[in-house]
């Protein structure tokens, strides 16, 4: 058993690949688990609705651990994953059941994206592809669980993909003892310690404060504090007074 997280922008590419790779596994004889999050939505909804993607996600997390919890070799988690904190509350669910994991990130072009979501049978509204596309973190190899990713430019599942899934995908555990968490937790401390900056931002830009220095070290302790505290009031208590402290030194240091 392992687990596959598929993360990139709405139109890279990530579903076509999921099913090319299914069908090349199971013609193998894996068994394998394509937990699609864009057909889980097509329960909940018609046309694209904002207000319900956290139960979309939700309803997504959830089929995933229960395919993992099923007799399987495989499980494609497909969606599009942008922050590191929605694919760290996957590696969570391998984690907890000892299952190796890695990360395969589908790079596109803005226009790409934009071009294979107007062919799509149900496109999603062009802002909301941009939206994404300009929050989209890509994944960093210094994050314990997206130390295994393989980076691809094209959704063809080519000999190194098919190396890249029948290896052992070892990832190494953190290095203190973590407790169990519920994962929905976990982005929970992404969302509110976003909310956060965004409060800290508009503050520093009223009073003409706010620089692009400050936004990269605010943006750079806020992914520090979302990788490293699980609790979502702890976090935003901890987020709140390191940035007050870090705006003061660069307003100090600025007069």
């Amino acid at each position: 058993m392992r687990l596959l997280i598929l993360t990139g922008p709405p139109g890279s590419g990530k579903t076509c690949f999921a099913r090319e790779l299914a069908r090349e596994l199971r013609q193998e004889g894996w068994r394998v688990a394509h937990v699609e999050a864009d057909a889980l939505r097509g329960f909940l909804w018609d046309e694209f609705n904002p207000k319900l993607e956290r139960v979309a996600r939700e309803l997504f997390l959830k089929s995933v651990e229960t395919c993992l919890d099923a007799e399987l070799d495989l499980v494609i988690a497909d969606d599009t994953n942008y922050y590191s904190s929605m694919r760290r509350e996957l590696a969570l669910l391998a984690l907890e059941r000892k299952v190796p994991w890695g990360i395969v990130y589908l790079r596109a072009g803005l226009d790409t994206c934009l071009r294979r979501n107007r062919e799509r049978g149900e496109p999603i509204p062009e802002e909301v592809v941009r939206r994404i596309y300009e929050r989209f973190e890509p994944p960093e190899p210094d994050r314990w669980w997206e130390r295994a990713t393989l980076v691809l430019d094209d959704s063809r599942v080519s000999d190194e993909v098919l190396e890249f899934v029948e290896s052992d995908l070892r990832v190494e555990k953190p290095k203190k003892q973590r407790r169990r968490t519920d994962p929905p937790s976990v982005n929970e401390v992404d969302v509110r310690t976003r909310q956060v900056m965004g409060e800290l931002m508009r503050r520093l830009s009223e009073t003409g404060a706010a620089t692009q220095e400050l936004g990269r070290k605010l943006s750079e302790l806020r992914r520090e504090i979302v990788s490293s505290v699980e609790d979502p009031e702890k976090a935003v208590r901890e987020f709140r007074r390191r940035a007050e402290e870090v705006i003061r030194e660069c307003l100090h240091g600025n007069g």
